[in-house]
């Protein structure tokens, strides 16, 4: 799944379905359900992205049908902005998922529209090295600043883009770039 943001991120967005078309077709096994819904929704906001919504519906539908048995809310939150539209575009269309579709839409936080939220060039700079995966260490090395400077520049990227952790502000980046 990382190696899918990762090939998003630098805008190899044709790439990155093809790692998780193992997971999405079933025949690699998922070991938890949220497996494959963690693969389905990039694969929607790819789909999206790319302008096809028939394909984006479908692969939300089938992130639906994975999440709702087990009331996953969890991953479509963790996916922020990228998803947030996409159970609005096609409510009504959901079937017997209609209804997991409304609780996931209201469960998302709404878009800010606060000018505030706007990252700063150093912010932006840091995001571009998380997908790395290199330590905060490494980091503040490459960029010539103290490691409580990137902890802090962290700290406004996760609080601007509404996330939590590292692998949420990646995926939350590659779903605007």
């Amino acid at each position: 799944m990382d190696s899918h943001v990762v090939h998003t991120h630098h805008a190899r967005a044709s790439q990155a379905p093809k790692l998780v078309e193992p997971l999405l077709s079933g025949e690699l096994p998922a070991l938890a359900a949220p497996t494959i819904v963690d693969g389905w929704l990039p694969e929607a906001v790819l789909v999206g992205r790319s302008g096809d919504q028939r394909r984006a519906h479908e692969a939300l539908t089938k992130t639906l049908a994975a999440a709702e048995p087990y009331g996953a809310l969890r991953p479509f939150f963790n996916a922020g902005k990228p998803v947030r539209d996409l159970p609005a575009r096609g409510a009504g269309r959901f079937g017997r998922l209609e209804s997991f579709a409304t609780t996931t839409m209201t469960a998302l936080p709404a878009a800010s529209t606060d000018s505030v939220d706007v990252l700063t060039s150093r912010e932006r700079d840091l995001l571009l090295e998380l997908p790395s995966m290199r330590t905060t260490e490494e980091i503040a090395d490459s960029l010539f600043v103290s490691v409580n400077t990137v902890k802090t520049h962290l700290r406004g990227i996760y609080r601007k883009l509404g996330v939590n952790q590292r692998r949420d502000a990646v995926l939350q980046h590659a779903g605007q770039a």
